[in-house]
């Protein structure tokens, strides 16, 4: 895509109080996913204080990479900004978000879409259905987008439909709602892989087996679909 083509580039949040493999692992294979539809593609990590990276290979990853440590607090939209700005063939960027780093400036910014993985743990449920609650909420005065779910490790022949009784019973007892069904990507999933377990990295670089790695199109092409993004329009990435 040249310079007069070129659109803004989409920034994807993946966030949420589940556990840190769970996210991470969801971050990366988005990240790949998309660099298989031939998007130039960031991945960016951020990392608590003292941390390493988990992608510090040579080379990491057929993507670009990139971290910032939250240090005392969450780096700013602006840091993250400028961290996208030094790859400027960037259109697609990921970012492996703690929960614990996000901040209401993160979903006032309507180039940013923000993805929260759900396990098929009950309790992980629990916390993806508060998750997305708080962060609705948040989005309601801002005039932002709502988030979406990313079902991590169920079965791939499950409906949007399917997803409304488990997140009905998830807010069994609460003050708030489930979150809505058509808010779930029906992505698939790559039957082989443990998203519980530590992310598909060796020494310091991300490693796939062919057939996870086609997976992860379809998954990537799934979310863009699903998100409404702007880089399904070109045809050299729609398919």
């Amino acid at each position: 895509m040249n310079e007069t083509t070129r659109r803004d580039v989409e920034v994807f949040l993946v966030s949420g109080s589940n556990t840190q493999w769970c996210r991470t692992t969801t971050s990366l294979l988005m990240a790949f996913g998309l660099r298989l539809l031939r998007l130039e593609t960031l991945h960016i990590q951020v990392t608590a204080r003292g941390k390493q990276p988990i992608l510090h290979g040579e080379p990491a990853a057929p993507f670009a990479t990139a971290w910032l440590a939250a240090s005392e607090r969450a780096p700013s939209v602006a840091a993250i900004r400028d961290c996208i700005g030094q790859f400027g063939q960037a259109e697609a960027v990921v970012v492996d978000l703690p929960v614990s780093a996000f901040e209401r400036a993160w979903i006032a910014d309507p180039g940013f879409r923000v993805l929260l993985p759900m396990s098929t743990r009950p309790t992980d449920v629990e916390r993806t259905a508060c998750d997305f609650h708080a962060i609705a909420s948040a989005f309601v005065p801002s005039g932002g987008v709502m988030p979406w779910i990313i079902p991590v490790g169920w079965p791939s022949a499950m409906l949007g439909s399917d997803y409304r009784p488990i997140l009905d019973r998830a807010v069994t007892g609460s003050e708030f709602p489930a979150p809505p069904s058509d808010r779930v990507i029906l992505a698939g999933r790559i039957p082989r892989f443990d998203f519980s377990s530590a992310p598909p990295i060796v020494d310091g670089r991300i490693s796939l087996a062919p057939q996870d790695a086609t997976a992860t199109e379809s998954i990537a092409y799934a979310m863009l679909k699903a998100t409404g993004s702007s880089l399904l329009e070109d045809p050299d990435h729609a398919s």
